[in-house]
Protein backbone atom coordinates (compact mmCIF):
# COMPACT_ATOMS: atom_id res chain seq x y z
CA UNK A 1 0.00 0.00 0.00
CA UNK A 2 3.02 2.16 0.83
CA UNK A 3 3.50 2.38 -3.31
CA UNK A 4 0.12 4.06 -3.69
CA UNK A 5 2.64 7.60 -2.98
CA UNK A 6 4.16 6.60 -6.71
CA UNK A 7 0.94 7.08 -7.99
CA UNK A 8 -0.97 9.88 -9.09
CA UNK A 9 -4.16 9.77 -6.95
CA UNK A 10 -7.21 11.26 -7.41
CA UNK A 11 -8.74 12.17 -3.39
CA UNK A 12 -11.77 12.89 -2.03
CA UNK A 13 -12.54 15.78 0.24
CA UNK A 14 -15.50 16.24 2.34
CA UNK A 15 -17.14 19.59 1.52
CA UNK A 16 -18.77 19.87 5.05
CA UNK A 17 -14.87 20.21 6.83
CA UNK A 18 -12.48 19.87 4.48
CA UNK A 19 -10.75 16.88 5.86
CA UNK A 20 -9.75 14.41 3.32
CA UNK A 21 -10.99 10.49 3.05
CA UNK A 22 -8.01 8.28 3.92
CA UNK A 23 -6.89 5.39 2.35
CA UNK A 24 -7.65 2.83 5.14
CA UNK A 25 -5.90 -0.65 5.09
CA UNK A 26 -5.56 -3.15 7.98
CA UNK A 27 -2.45 -5.14 7.94
CA UNK A 28 -1.85 -8.34 10.34
CA UNK A 29 -5.05 -6.35 11.92
CA UNK A 30 -3.55 -2.89 12.38
CA UNK A 31 -5.29 -0.08 10.76
CA UNK A 32 -3.43 2.49 8.49
CA UNK A 33 -3.86 5.49 6.11
CA UNK A 34 -1.45 4.71 3.00
CA UNK A 35 0.85 7.62 1.92
CA UNK A 36 -1.15 9.05 -1.57
CA UNK A 37 0.53 11.53 -3.53
CA UNK A 38 -2.83 13.45 -4.23
CA UNK A 39 -2.58 14.67 -8.19
CA UNK A 40 -6.11 16.08 -7.38
CA UNK A 41 -8.62 16.63 -4.51
CA UNK A 42 -11.75 17.29 -5.27
CA UNK A 43 -15.62 16.90 -3.21
CA UNK A 44 -17.39 15.88 -6.35
CA UNK A 45 -17.19 11.78 -6.37
CA UNK A 46 -18.37 11.58 -9.51
CA UNK A 47 -15.79 14.11 -11.02
CA UNK A 48 -13.11 12.00 -9.42
CA UNK A 49 -14.60 9.05 -11.15
CA UNK A 50 -14.69 10.08 -14.63
CA UNK A 51 -11.08 11.21 -13.84
CA UNK A 52 -10.38 8.09 -13.38
CA UNK A 53 -11.76 6.60 -16.21
CA UNK A 54 -9.95 9.11 -18.54
CA UNK A 55 -6.34 8.10 -17.40
CA UNK A 56 -6.27 10.72 -14.67
CA UNK A 57 -5.46 8.59 -11.75
CA UNK A 58 -6.37 5.99 -9.18
CA UNK A 59 -8.80 6.86 -6.55
CA UNK A 60 -11.23 5.05 -3.68
CA UNK A 61 -14.81 4.87 -4.94
CA UNK A 62 -17.72 3.54 -3.15
CA UNK A 63 -19.26 0.37 -4.67
CA UNK A 64 -22.50 1.90 -6.22
CA UNK A 65 -19.86 4.10 -8.18
CA UNK A 66 -16.80 1.85 -8.55
CA UNK A 67 -18.99 -1.55 -9.65
CA UNK A 68 -21.00 -0.36 -13.14
CA UNK A 69 -17.42 0.84 -13.92
CA UNK A 70 -15.75 -2.02 -13.50
CA UNK A 71 -18.23 -4.33 -14.62
CA UNK A 72 -18.15 -2.12 -17.75
CA UNK A 73 -14.52 -2.65 -18.30
CA UNK A 74 -13.90 1.20 -17.64
CA UNK A 75 -11.83 0.74 -14.21
CA UNK A 76 -10.28 -1.74 -13.01
CA UNK A 77 -10.13 -2.88 -9.32
CA UNK A 78 -6.79 -2.47 -7.24
CA UNK A 79 -8.80 -3.66 -3.57
CA UNK A 80 -11.06 -5.72 -2.99
CA UNK A 81 -12.34 -7.05 0.42
CA UNK A 82 -10.47 -10.18 0.13
CA UNK A 83 -6.80 -10.22 1.10
CA UNK A 84 -4.69 -8.70 -1.77
CA UNK A 85 -3.47 -10.56 -4.23
CA UNK A 86 -1.32 -10.99 -7.18
CA UNK A 87 -4.90 -11.28 -9.09
CA UNK A 88 -6.72 -8.23 -7.41
CA UNK A 89 -4.32 -5.88 -8.49
CA UNK A 90 -2.32 -4.53 -11.12
CA UNK A 91 1.27 -4.99 -11.83
CA UNK A 92 1.99 -1.57 -11.20
CA UNK A 93 0.90 -2.26 -7.10
CA UNK A 94 2.78 -5.14 -5.93
CA UNK A 95 0.78 -8.04 -3.89
CA UNK A 96 0.74 -8.05 -0.22
CA UNK A 97 -1.01 -10.82 1.19
CA UNK A 98 -1.09 -9.40 4.51
CA UNK A 99 -3.30 -5.87 3.37
CA UNK A 100 -7.10 -5.68 3.35
CA UNK A 101 -8.76 -2.92 2.25
CA UNK A 102 -10.71 -1.30 5.32
CA UNK A 103 -14.29 -0.78 4.37
CA UNK A 104 -15.93 2.29 4.17
CA UNK A 105 -18.76 2.48 7.03
CA UNK A 106 -22.02 5.20 6.89
CA UNK A 107 -24.28 5.53 9.59
CA UNK A 108 -27.84 7.30 9.63
CA UNK A 109 -27.84 8.81 13.34
CA UNK A 110 -30.05 11.38 14.83
CA UNK A 111 -29.98 13.20 18.47
CA UNK A 112 -32.99 12.08 19.67
CA UNK A 113 -35.43 10.15 19.18
CA UNK A 114 -38.20 12.43 18.76
CA UNK A 115 -36.21 13.37 15.16
CA UNK A 116 -37.29 10.13 14.16
CA UNK A 117 -39.74 11.99 12.25
CA UNK A 118 -41.66 10.38 9.23
CA UNK A 119 -39.67 11.48 6.86
CA UNK A 120 -36.81 10.28 8.87
CA UNK A 121 -37.89 6.85 9.20
CA UNK A 122 -39.18 6.73 5.05
CA UNK A 123 -35.87 7.65 4.36
CA UNK A 124 -34.10 4.89 7.23
CA UNK A 125 -36.80 2.14 5.78
CA UNK A 126 -35.97 2.96 1.83
CA UNK A 127 -31.68 2.75 2.69
CA UNK A 128 -33.00 -1.02 4.51
CA UNK A 129 -34.61 -2.30 1.43
CA UNK A 130 -32.76 -0.70 -1.48
CA UNK A 131 -28.76 -1.50 0.01
CA UNK A 132 -27.72 -4.76 -1.19
CA UNK A 133 -27.34 -7.22 1.87
CA UNK A 134 -23.11 -7.14 1.59
CA UNK A 135 -23.04 -3.32 2.17
CA UNK A 136 -25.24 -3.77 5.26
CA UNK A 137 -23.49 -4.14 9.20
Amino acid sequence: MEQLKEHDCLVFRFPLDGRYLGWGFVRNGIRFDAPVNARMISDDIDALAQMAVEGGGITRLAAFIAEPLIANGKLVALFTQKPVTSETITSALEADAQVEIEPLEFYLCVRHRRELTPKVRAFSQFLTETLPERWRV
